[in-house]
């Protein structure tokens, strides 16, 4: 059953009935209380995971390319903010990937028995 409701009326919904953790400010007196989230940044971070289910492989840079294809006026900055807060990281190979166990056997290469 499709909900009738705009996306906007939903993502209130969700802001009332959910209790997020968002990133904390620092005010003036030196004290941390944590931000609220707005409309605007509960649609961008709805956005930016719709295009991380599709392409979990964007990094901040496409990410803020294809946020600007879809009509957010948004930098890298702000979309690794977002994709911090909900835990978002690009999918790619991570450094030293060939490295061989110590505790597994090497075998000879073929080209060395030949030779």
């Amino acid at each position: 059953m499709k909900d009738e409701r705009s996306l906007n009326q939903q993502m209130l919904i969700f802001l009332r009935d959910s209790n997020l953790d968002f990133p904390a400010s620092v005010a003036q007196d030196g004290t941390m209380s944590p931000r609220q989230a707005t409309t605007e940044s509960l649609l961008l971070m709805r956005a930016i995971d719709e295009e991380y289910l599709q392409h979990p492989y964007y990094g901040r840079l496409r990410m803020a390319v294809a946020m600007k294809k879809q009509g957010f006026l948004i930098g890298q900055t702000a979309v690794k903010a977002a994709m911090r807060v909900m835990g978002l990281e690009a999918i790619y190979p991570k450094p030293n990937l060939s490295v061989a166990h110590k505790e597994h056997k090497k075998f000879p290469s073929a080209e060395e028995s030949y030779s």
